[in-house]
């Protein structure tokens, strides 16, 4: 366990750009009047019952406390919390935005994202957040009424029943608990399909541009710039842009046949994932063929279609294919059109 500890005045204390891996039970960070957590990595803590980061708020001579863009997943067998806030001084404002928070615990344990004991007077901002549970367990737990919030523009997911508990009712959706809270009108309940338990990168296209912009937060965990008028929710700003780059099959050989391989060349160009992308093509103006690509699309692919195209007869054949409802940065290379010449091949005299 580390503790980071402030005096009350003339204090700036930054944790910023860390990466840490818990591997052993117990261990964990305690703030004391600490400016800021930002742009840190905080892998793999197992039975952090007190936090992973435990938040005391104390008098900070009407100072602000920031977590920002941070990663942070516990995991284990234990009780655990990602942040813990606790204590009730009304003059340490908390700002926790643009986090992101995934709990690898079962909901047999008392595992959650963000845990709040107390503070019913403190002034605190909650916004951008992805906190999410993949196996089960409880994204949020409020002890008590809080009474001065801006809470809003998060991210909760997880596969068990109760997406949030507040002051000891449980709730079951975004909507239930926003109206308990008085807060997130605009928050989503979606899978956030990070890459992996530890790379908290998300491939979900609805956080993209969802959140609002939170002052003084120009940049991402990344120093990437993030979008002051939509940005993403979560730690990390985000691309998705894939496109068409070129028909593959049928080729522009002179011989074609009545049962020819439709298969195109998908580049990724962008940043995130694409989870079950659906691809369309016609022929000539002609019937829509659509289908999916199942599962989570990371890089380049080369996709041929199930269905084939007769192209036995002479003539002129305009593939046209498109990428359907891919909601992306870049629209301009999701269409790709390309004509096959079909004629009579050419012999010796």
């Amino acid at each position: 366990a580390g503790i980071l500890q402030g005096r009350e005045t003339r204090t700036k204390i930054v944790f910023k750009n860390n990466s840490l891996n818990g591997n052993a039970s117990s261990n964990r960070l305690s703030l004391y009047r600490v400016d800021s957590i930002i742009g840190n990595r905080f892998i793999n803590f197992s039975n952090t019952s007190s936090g992973i980061i435990t938040i005391y708020n104390r008098s900070f001579d009407g100072k602000s406390t920031y977590v920002v863009n941070n990663y942070f997943q516990t995991q284990g067998v234990l009780s655990q919390r990602a942040i813990y806030l606790t204590g009730s001084d009304p003059t340490n404002p908390i700002v926790i935005a643009y986090n992101s928070i995934e709990s690898t615990a079962s909901s047999s344990v008392s595992s959650y994202g963000i845990y709040v004991d107390g503070g019913q007077d403190v002034p605190l901002t909650v916004k951008n957040n992805i906190i999410s549970a993949k196996n089960g367990a409880v994204p949020l737990y409020v002890v008590v009424p809080l009474n001065n919030i801006d809470w809003d523009y998060n991210c909760y997911y997880t596969s068990g029943n109760v997406i949030g508990n507040y002051n000891g009712t449980n709730y079951s959706s975004v909507s239930s608990l926003g109206a308990a809270m008085g807060s997130d009108a605009n928050s989503l309940n979606v899978n956030p399909f990070f890459v992996s338990d530890t790379n908290l990168m998300v491939s979900q296209r609805q956080l993209n541009g969802a959140g609002i912009y939170v002052p003084g937060v120009n940049v991402d965990i990344d120093n990437e710039v993030r979008n002051a008028s939509a940005p993403d929710v979560g730690a990390q700003e985000f691309d998705i842009d894939f496109g068409l780059l070129e028909l593959l099959q049928p080729t522009l050989s002179c011989l074609h046949t009545s049962s020819e391989a439709v298969e195109v060349r998908i580049k990724q160009y962008g940043d995130a994932a694409f989870v079950d992308m659906q691809i369309a093509y016609q022929v000539n103006g002609g019937a829509i063929t659509t289908e999916t690509i199942n599962g989570t699309t990371f890089s380049d692919i080369d996709y041929t279609f199930t269905a084939t195209e007769d192209l036995a007869a002479i003539g002129n054949y305009v593939f046209k294919m498109w990428l359907v409802n891919s909601s992306d940065d870049n629209l301009n290379n999701d269409t790709l059109t390309t004509t096959i010449y079909r004629s009579n091949v050419p012999t010796a005299s």
